[in-house]
Order: C-alpha cells, then sequence, then structure tokens
C-alpha cells in the first residue's frame, strides 16, 4: 500500500469537505465544527457535552467552545440535568430545527458530488470502509505535546 497516497486523499476530502460545508453554511454563520455539532446534536437531543464529545470522537475542550458559540448564536440552549447539577444537557433551538432540512441537504450534496460515477455497491462498500477506517482511528492513543494521552 500506498501510505502517501493514502496520507494524501483523506486530507483532501478533509480540507475539501470542510472548505464546501463552511462555505454552504455562510447564510446561517455557522462554522465547520458547529455543522458538524449541530447535525449530530439533531439525532442526539439532550445529550451532554461529554456525551457528544464523545459520539464526535473529540476533545471536551473543542465541544465546549463549540456549544458556547452554537449557544451565542441562538442556536442551541442547554437545560441543567434535575438530578445532578454538574451536567447541563443541550438541545437545538427552533432557529436550528428550521435549518435541520438545509444543513442535511448541504450534506447530501457533497456526498452526492464526491461519490459521482461509482455504482452504488461501491459507495456502500466505500462508507463501510470509513466507519471501520473511523472506528480504528478512534482507539489509537494520540500523545500531547505535554507528554500526557489523549483518546
Amino acid at each position: 500500500m500506498d501510505y502517501r497516497d493514502a496520507a494524501h486523499h483523506f486530507g483532501v476530502l478533509y480540507r475539501r469537505s470542510q472548505a464546501f460545508i463552511v462555505s454552504a453554511c455562510i447564510p446561517w454563520n455557522i462554522g465547520f465544527s458547529e455543522f458538524v455539532l449541530l447535525t449530530k446534536l439533531y439525532e442526539n437531543e439532550g445529550a451532554t457535552l461529554d456525551e457528544l464529545a464523545y459520539l464526535l470522537i473529540t476533545d471536551k475542550g473543542l465541544m465546549a467552545r463549540t456549544v458556547k458559540n452554537l449557544e451565542d448564536k441562538g442556536y442551541i440552549r442547554r437545560e441543567q440535568d434535575m438530578h445532578d447539577k454538574r451536567q447541563k444537557h443541550i438541545y437545538s433551538t427552533e432557529q436550528a430545527l428550521c435549518i435541520k432540512d438545509k444543513l442535511y441537504a448541504v450534506l447530501e450534496t457533497w456526498v452526492t458530488h464526491i461519490t459521482a460515477g461509482l455504482e452504488p455497491i461501491v459507495v456502500e462498500h466505500t462508507i463501510q470502509g470509513l466507519r471501520k477506517i473511523t472506528e480504528n482511528a478512534a482507539t489509537i492513543v494520540i500523545k500531547s505535546n505535554r507528554g500526557s494521552e489523549a483518546k
């Protein structure tokens, strides 16, 4: 396997996906991380910050900043847990729900474009492969520049 070639293709997909989504979301003033969080929240209303970080396989710091940004923009609201005052549940606001179909349409447009010319079975196998690759990526231990380990 040509690892450099694989790295190149993963990099191009990441950068172009991000650029496409950011450009498409200009009308709603939503950045890439905000888009990712909001589309995951639609499927997980009432999730906590920790739960969203786990689902998105990212760190809580990024999630906290993104949640704050979306809250400031009026797209989400937080409610304190009745049993555990330290926990807050995150919900989409009406403003966010009004653009839900538009955000999903952005995803559909992107995936349709990047899979153009591929047979449906190839697309399905590719997505299955990417799912496994993502699972593998989520389990690797990454050392931070401070010497600690993060998953």
